[in-house]
């Protein structure tokens, strides 16, 4: 995209995220990013696939876009919490829940629309999601990945459900949302 590397654009982060939540809908326990930092294999170059930048880059190892939308998803969804259906989502719209089985402590959905996964700046399009199936009358913190196409998090928004547990979220298509009870920074 425009010579840049592909681990430093929006498309990259999007891709993992949407193989992230597709990997949890199809039973997988976890996805890895290989590598998290720059690293040189073959003694003569340093791959460029990686999460953070390199050391010698204008700010020592930046954090890339993708590292933003994975850290997302792993502070609002602890590890072992179970994987649910969620209802209500198009065919092009992947949408996961993940609850806390063990104690009843949480309760996180995450998507997004495919059709932003070539997109590397924003877009004005919008995807709207109906979630059924919440507990009703809660509280629920709203996050976004890339939600004003600039590859950051945000965690400013509030979503809450109605009296039959719906909620019904809006993102920019070129984004990933969370909606979480968890209190996510």
């Amino acid at each position: 995209q425009d010579g840049a590397r592909i681990a430093t654009t929006n498309i990259n982060a999007f891709q993992r995220a949407w193989f992230a939540l597709d990997a949890a809908r199809k039973g997988y326990s976890g996805v890895i990013a290989w590598d998290a930092y720059a690293a040189k294999y073959d003694k003569k170059s340093v791959i460029h696939y990686s999460l953070l930048g390199g050391p010698d880059e204008a700010e020592p190892w930046p954090r890339r876009p993708a590292y933003r939308a994975l850290r997302l998803l792993a502070r609002a969804i602890e590890p072992g919490w179970k994987v649910v259906a969620v209802e209500g989502a198009s065919a092009r719209q992947v949408v996961v829940g993940f609850v806390d089985d063990a104690n009843d402590a949480g309760l996180t959905v995450a998507g997004l629309d495919t059709a932003g996964g070539t997109l590397n700046v924003a877009s004005p399009n919008r995807s709207t999601y109906t979630i059924s199936g919440l507990p009703p009358h809660t509280s629920f913190q709203l996050c976004y990945w890339n939600e004003k196409g600039d590859g950051l998090n945000s965690f400013d928004s509030e979503v809450r459900s109605d009296a039959g547990g719906v909620a019904t979220v809006t993102a920019p298509i070129h984004s990933l949302f969370v909606l979480t009870t968890r209190h996510v920074t």
